[in-house]
């Protein structure tokens, strides 16, 4: 196996485990602080801790990393930090304890999928291989880990912590063997990050990918628990996860293909429909059994947002400031899931489940209009004259 050949293979664990730790996390963070007795006020606060610590920490991060020698140090440091905080919950259930131990944990995993991307697509760039595969080994970890942690909650709850932190240790060890990755800012002169804001498209494209991240994260939030309400378990809960994991394979194989055939705009216009769709069925479905298909859906969302910009920050904005434009990125993730998570949480209890979830279906429809309004404007203005 030649050199080429190793450097891919450690981008596929990288990935594998990345996208099985903290996301995981996330995803069953619901049931446990839901079944340990939070309100969902207080779990929607809770959950938005992490987007908060996203938006005030990441461009600083994603500066430093730039003009750093290594971006691959503060993977390492993130990873540590994270995997630490992890071990931390399972010590106590009082909200004072949970909110500062959340508080820690969404201090280090504030900028650590941005900076992974960051190194990875640069890394992957110079050896020549498609980033599809690698972020399809993310998605099968996911897959493969929401199964394992579903199974083993029934159990106990505190496996959820003991599982996720040996994926974080593994990370960093994982983290250690990648391709060195330099920040391009650290020999030469300093690039201000306000450029990357002149390309009008792509600030269009991320204040959408904000309002989308609303959604999901409301869903993602929320889902576990309108899946109790609606009579289902944890052991199926897992089974969905997983369902909704693998349903991300099809796009990632055909990404490249998918976006340069309906260019990016059309891709995340259509994506938000999928989101609508998703939550029309939710409001009208209410039997755990026909989830399963609904699930399927979730191939055409998150994924489609997360892949088409850091991709299109990879190839447009210069290298002196890619990992900030990813950090930037994820700084409009963080923004969406503290709106979808806090709001959402607020009108559960002011309007309920049901009558939220249609709020949100509104939502996708609106801004689905309005940006491709705002979208031939832009490149109507672009067109030589």
């Amino acid at each position: 196996m030649g050199k080429k050949e190793n450097f891919a293979a450690v981008f596929l664990i990288q990935s594998a485990l990345l996208w099985s730790c903290t996301p995981i996390l996330y995803s069953f963070m619901p049931v446990y602080l839901d079944q340990t007795g939070f309100r969902e006020s207080q779990i929607g606060f809770l959950l938005a801790l992490g987007p908060i610590m996203s938006i005030v920490l990441q461009p600083y991060i994603g500066v430093l990393a730039d003009r750093s020698r290594y971006k691959n140090t503060f993977l390492i440091l993130l990873n540590a930090g994270t995997m630490v905080s992890i071990l931390l919950f399972p010590f106590h259930s009082s909200l004072l304890y949970v909110t500062l131990v959340s508080f820690v944990l969404a201090s280090f995993q504030a900028a650590l999928i941005s900076v992974s991307e960051a190194i990875t697509l640069e890394g992957l760039d110079r050896i020549k291989k498609p980033y599809g595969p690698v972020r399809l080994a993310g998605t099968a970890g996911f897959a493969l880990v929401s199964i394992i942690v579903g199974f083993f909650m029934e159990k106990d709850m505190r496996f959820l912590f003991y599982i996720t932190a040996v994926l974080a240790f593994f990370s960093i060890i994982s983290s250690w063997s990648l391709p060195k990755v330099e920040g391009h800012q650290s020999k030469t002169r300093r690039v201000p990050a306000t450029g990357i804001l002149r390309d009008k498209m792509l600030v269009l494209l991320l204040i959408f990918a904000t309002i989308a991240h609303m959604g999901i994260a409301f869903y993602q939030n929320f889902f576990p628990v309108y899946f109790a309400y609606i009579g289902g378990t944890n052991d199926v809960l897992g089974v969905l996860y997983f369902i909704s994991a693998i349903s991300e394979t099809p796009f990632l194989i055909y990404a490249d293909r998918i976006i340069k055939r309906t260019g990016i705009q059309k891709a995340l216009a259509l994506s938000m429909g999928v989101i609508f769709i998703r939550y029309l069925l939710l409001y009208i479905i209410k039997v755990p059994a026909l989830m399963y298909p609904v699930m399927l859906l979730n191939g055409l969302t998150f994924i489609v947002f997360t892949f088409s910009l850091a991709v299109y920050i990879n190839n447009t904005v210069r290298p002196e400031l890619r990992a900030t434009g990813q950090t930037i990125h994820g700084m409009c993730m963080g923004a969406g899931r503290i709106l979808g998570s806090v709001l959402g949480g607020f009108l559960i209890e002011w309007i309920g489940l049901l009558d939220t979830i249609l709020c949100f279906a509104l939502l996708c429809v609106v801004s689905v209009a309005a940006f491709l309004a705002v979208g031939a404007g832009i490149k109507k203005r672009q067109l030589p004259t």
